[in-house]
This record gives structure tokens, C-alpha cells and sequence, in this order.
């Protein structure tokens, strides 16, 4: 639910996806999303969980979070 309220908001955003489809999301330009290789399956009680989302590099995620960061206009 926070993603889609950033998003609503027009903040950045980067989302991490591994049990369902980034595909399925629009960032409208605010942000973005990392896959995991494994993904997507899906699955409730994934055996994969949550080494799955492992597979994202840290380095990944902080390389997004600077190319999301901009200054926030409003409150």
C-alpha cells in the first residue's frame, strides 16, 4: 500500500519485486522497480522465500535510491 500512495503523491519510489510482476505497476516517472531473478512465481508459501529477494545486490538497491533521490516539493 505505501508504494501505491507514493506514487500517488508523485514521490520516488523504488519497489522490490520478486513474488509478483513489476510489470503490473506504474511509476508515472517516480521511480522504479528491481526484479529479482527468480521472480515472479506467484506462490503464497514460496520454498524460494526469501532467498528470492536476496538475489537483489545492495548495491542495486542504493544505485536506485540515487537515481530516485530529488528534492520533494510541499510538505
Amino acid at each position: 500500500l505505501a508504494m501505491h500512495l507514493a506514487i500517488a503523491v508523485s514521490r520516488p519510489v523504488v519497489a522490490l519485486f520478486c513474488t509478483t510482476a513489476a510489470a503490473e505497476i506504474e511509476f508515472y516517472g517516480h521511480g522504479e522497480a528491481l526484479v529479482s531473478s527468480e521472480g515472479p512465481c506467484y506462490k503464497g508459501d514460496c520454498v524460494n522465500w526469501p532467498g528470492c529477494m536476496e538475489r537483489i545486490g545492495t548495491g542495486d538497491v542504493l544505485a536506485a535510491l540515487a537515481r530516485c533521490r530529488r528534492p520533494v516539493d510541499g510538505p
